[in-house]
């Protein structure tokens, strides 16, 4: 199918309000853990309580936070995850914030990791390696994993290169991990690993490349079971002057919120920002509103660049979340305005 593109409007007439001003700061982020630059990383459980990570030496500290009551506890995860050399990149939480799935090593095998938060009821299964394994560090085409919607399943899948690209998917029940289910071979290219959006969907990006600016991003979803039969693919350009910083695929999957850089000049090559522009669409890519902005000092643009994390939807889908400048703050989606 040849891919339809989606042009986005250009601009808003009406003055976008400031990101910060308008959200609710709910906790200070100094000392959590993070995968990006100057900005820490943390997890919904639900709506109400958080999970984030401290770095301790050689051990990593899993802290669960009450936002209401501001109350932190350590859980059994912090033992499991240190117990099986886990990799902090890997880390899924199960959508219904109660399981953690991740890839470790024990006495050097690779093997996915389930367990409770606790720390109780650890199962595990042998990571999947490739046809191009160039160390003994574990696979150089990693694959990666993934929950099913209902938190009942894991999905283990790998892009392949050859003479052709496709996406090799396999799933495992919880209540039998042993057993294996493997799927038929999406052919066609994507960037990245797909996650399901349905017991029997996956969706995946594709044309956004790592490194470099870029204003469009394919999508692509198809039926586990049919890949070639039920593929389907758009692509989604963003407003003029304007680049992707990152985006979030909303809990009911209807909707995205996506993290907009701002272009400073209209020179071709040059993509520095002036600041960062929250725009809400379908899931389409189709009618694009921008609810909401945060602008840079200009003497300190490069710092508070960095230190701006990718917003996260709230796990009820009424807000989202987003870190700026070691807090993390909570915008509630009552005040987009229809």
């Amino acid at each position: 199918m040849i891919p339809v593109t989606l042009l986005a409007l250009t601009t808003l007439t009406q003055r976008t309000p400031d990101l910060v001003s308008i959200s609710t700061l709910i906790a200070d982020t100094k000392g959590w853990g993070g995968r990006q630059y100057q900005v820490a990383d943390f997890y919904w459980l639900d709506s109400n309580t958080l999970l984030h990570y401290r770095r301790e030496g050689e051990r990593s500290t899993f802290i669960c936070q009450q936002i209401a009551t501001k109350k932190e506890i350590e859980v059994g995860l912090s033992k499991e995850f240190d117990r099986t050399n886990g990799s902090l990149d890997t880390l899924v939480i199960s959508p219904d914030g109660r399981k953690a799935l991740w890839a470790g090593n024990v006495d050097k095998e690779f093997r996915w990791f389930v367990s409770n938060l606790d720390g109780t009821s650890t199962q595990s299964f042998p990571r999947r390696k490739t046809s191009r394994v160039i160390s003994n560090h574990g696979p150089d085409d990693e694959t990666t994993a993934s929950w099913s919607t209902n938190s009942k399943r894991v999905f283990e899948s790998i892009i392949e290169f050859g003479s052709g690209v496709s996406t090799l998917l396999w799933s495992r029940s919880l209540s039998s991990i042993n057993k294996e289910s493997t799927y038929p071979s999406a052919i066609g290219y994507v960037d990245w690993q797909p996650e399901m959006i349905g017991e029997k969907t996956a969706f995946a990006r594709s044309g956004l490349a790592i490194g470099g600016e870029r204003s469009s991003v394919g999508f692509i979803t198809w039926n586990i079971d049919l890949p070639r039969q039920t593929r389907k693919e758009w692509t989604v350009t963003v407003p003029r002057g304007r680049s992707i910083s990152s985006f979030s695929v909303s809990p009911n999957r209807k909707s995205i919120l996506w993290d907009l850089s701002v272009k400073l000049t209209q020179e071709q090559k040059s993509w520095e920002s002036s600041g960062e522009e929250m725009w809400l669409t379908d899931i389409k890519g189709r009618g694009w509103r921008r609810i909401a902005q945060i602008t840079f000092d200009p003497k300190k643009r490069d710092i508070q660049s960095q230190r701006f994390g990718s917003p996260k939807w709230r796990p009820d889908g009424k807000a989202f979340s987003f870190i700026y400048d070691q807090k993390l703050y909570v915008f509630p989606m009552k005040k987009v305005q229809k």
